[in-house]
């Protein structure tokens, strides 16, 4: 049986030669150039015709007849990561699923699937750790994603009526229903979680703004924090850092190991929660 992870992977970068270069590679180009026969060149281009990829050979030299949409691009550009690299976030969030879930993490995945597919109601049994109690839950699902190195469930608690995140690694006894819901047809699940700075969403917004001592100012200036972030460095070398967030748990656990490198300027909120923080460790 073929190797699937090594396959897809080739396959993708056959896709990658053709579109970074098209018109310069043949069969013949990529057999050499790959390595491999021209039995399985012919067949990876049949596979990335299958999944909708308009790959076609002009004067004996292989181009895409069209751009590719975003959609099925990052569909396999998801593919591609996933399989790359056992050191990459996607990799190892799903060895940590599997340390959890066992034997029912492929089962699990599938039923959260089919259930946000089809808009099917699930019924689980949660553990809730914070609590340290097991949970009966029912919700409509609205999504999954990951965040950091974990996978959340996102969807409608029936009996709390909202929207609510649930580590998957922590569900058990999934029950996928016959029962339909409807779903929100404006929901938009990248938007839910565009202002998130971790994992969890929060309906309060805040408007934060942190000053950063110059000595790390290239760290600051040179990693992308968070999606609508402003960093503005100032005549004396330092750095002010502004976002807008979603709650601030998260946040105020990523200011406090900068320590007396980093100023919380606003809100009054924030500011008040590293102060109390930081008392509390001296006591």
């Amino acid at each position: 049986m073929p190797n699937i992870i090594q396959t897809t992977k080739r396959q993708i970068e056959i896709l990658s030669l053709i579109q970074e270069y098209p018109g310069k590679y043949s069969v013949i180009d990529l057999e050499d150039k790959l390595n491999i026969g021209k039995a399985t060149v012919e067949r990876d281009l049949q596979q990335l015709r299958s999944w909708g990829v308009a790959v076609h050979s002009v004067r004996g030299k292989l181009q895409l007849e069209q751009v590719i949409p975003e959609r099925k691009f990052v569909e396999l550009l998801s593919m591609y990561i996933a399989f790359s690299s056992s050191q990459s976030i996607f990799h190892k969030s799903l060895v940590l699923a599997f340390k959890r879930l066992k034997e029912n993490t492929l089962s699990t995945f599938v039923k959260l699937n089919r259930a946000i597919e089809n808009n099917l109601a699930l019924k689980f049994t949660y553990t809730n750790v914070e609590a340290n109690r097991l949970e009966k839950r029912s919700i409509n699902p609205y999504g999954i994603t990951l965040l950091g190195k974990r996978w959340l469930l996102l969807g409608y608690d029936d009996k709390a009526k909202q929207l609510r995140h649930y580590l998957i690694e922590n569900i058990s006894e999934l029950e996928l229903t016959d029962k339909k819901f409807k779903p929100d047809k404006d929901f938009d699940i990248a938007k839910y979680y565009e202002n998130v700075w971790g994992r969890w969403h929060h309906e309060k917004m805040y408007n934060v703004k942190i000053w950063f001592d110059p000595k790390v100012t290239n760290v600051i200036l040179n990693r992308y924090w968070h999606t609508n972030q402003k960093v503005r460095k100032q005549k004396d070398g330092s750095v002010i850092f502004e976002a807008k967030v979603s709650g601030l748990y998260e946040i105020t656990n990523w200011i406090l190991p900068w320590g007396k490198l980093a100023r919380v300027i606003g809100p009054k909120e924030l500011k008040d929660r590293v102060n109390k923080i930081a008392l509390e460790i001296l006591i």
